[in-house]
């Protein structure tokens, strides 16, 4: 059991993290507060000049504001039903950030909780007591009427109390500071319908989030296309087309992004896909097609030009093997070379 709230263990779990409702029931008073000051801070606009690593989906990244890494910043965004996860080693300033779409998210948690023991215990040498104390943020998700937000919560809820029992020593505690997910992340928003009517429907009141890793502390954050890079057509591509495996992105004893080979099922009709509409692809393509952000169908309409030139990626992208990036700063800019 390794999920506290308020220093104390969460209590009766079959019963408190059966359901999202009862979960909020218990924490509501707690965490809505942080939730509301959290939505209503300016989001930053972060852009290549910002040393900050960018997360996709279905990804995680793990680095450490100690002086080691050249990253100062990691985070994420485009999130709707998606969750993202972060965890922060204050003593060490070993900071992991997780992508969650509700797909592998036990391998993803498990992963991502595994590299922060293992980079804290070897910036801290022996540990007392044989445990290590960790914040654990959860940001993302709204009252979506599908539920799929409050069912990825749980998820994660449960994934993150019952770690201890399938670890040793050293082994971890995560401490929620920051519970803003589904209801808790929700705000009314005015949408034109295409018959021009306005309605109020729920959307995410953050859709990213950006990490100090020094301070540890988060703030709500819009990423530029340029930030998203390398490889975001790749990494996109992996995400939508069905590979159900977290990936650690980012090597920080090299300082270097790495893909490792994949492939993927075929996608098919996808021609056909590329052509449609914005309506039409937000209509099947997304959990969340009202509140989508607006370079939603863009995006997908890229990754899927890249599933059409790229059919078999072991074999045309990955046919020397992993793809290595490492970053490269130059005139307040960061740029990636292949390695």
């Amino acid at each position: 059991m390794a999920l506290f709230v308020q220093d104390e263990l969460v209590p009766n779990p079959e019963q408190t993290l059966s359901q999202f409702q009862s979960f909020v029931k218990t924490y509501k008073n707690y965490f809505e507060t942080g939730s509301s000051q959290l939505i209503l801070q300016d989001v930053i606009e972060i852009s290549n000049k910002d040393a900050t690593l960018y997360v996709n989906q279905r990804e995680f990244a793990v680095l450490a504001g100690d002086g080691t890494c050249p990253f100062m910043k990691i985070g994420s965004d485009m999130a709707t039903t998606c969750h993202i996860v972060v965890l922060y080693h204050g003593s060490t300033r070993v900071v992991a950030l997780g992508h969650f779409d509700g797909s592998c998210t036990e391998q993803g948690v498990d992963d991502m909780v595994g590299k922060v023991l293992q980079e804290s215990v070897s910036r801290c040498g022996s540990i007392q007591g044989g445990v290590i104390d960790m914040d654990l943020h959860i940001v993302g998700g709204f009252s979506d009427e599908k539920l799929h937000s409050e069912e990825l919560s749980v998820k994660l809820l449960k994934e993150f109390y019952y770690y201890k029992a399938k670890r040793g020593t050293p082994t971890a505690r995560m401490h929620l500071k920051t519970f803003c997910a589904s209801s808790l992340n929700n705000t009314i928003v005015e949408k034109v319908r295409k018959s021009q009517r306005t309605v109020s429907v729920n959307s995410p009141g953050i859709f990213g989030v950006v990490c100090d890793a020094k301070t540890g502390l988060l703030a709500p954050a819009v990423f530029d296309s340029d930030t998203r890079l390398p490889a975001s057509d790749l990494r996109g591509a992996r995400s939508l087309n069905g590979v159900h495996y977290m990936p650690n992105i980012f090597r920080m004893e090299d300082n270097c992004f790495v893909m490792e080979p994949f492939s993927y099922r075929p996608f098919p009709d996808v021609e056909f896909w590329i052509q449609q509409p914005d309506h039409i692809i937000l209509k099947y393509m997304s959990t969340s097609p009202d509140v989508e952000p607006d370079n939603f169908c863009d995006h997908i309409r890229e990754t899927l030009a890249f599933i059409r030139d790229h059919p078999d990626p072991a074999r045309s992208v990955f046919k020397n093997g992993a793809l290595v990036f490492r970053p490269h700063f130059s005139e307040n800019r960061l740029t990636w070379h292949r390695a």
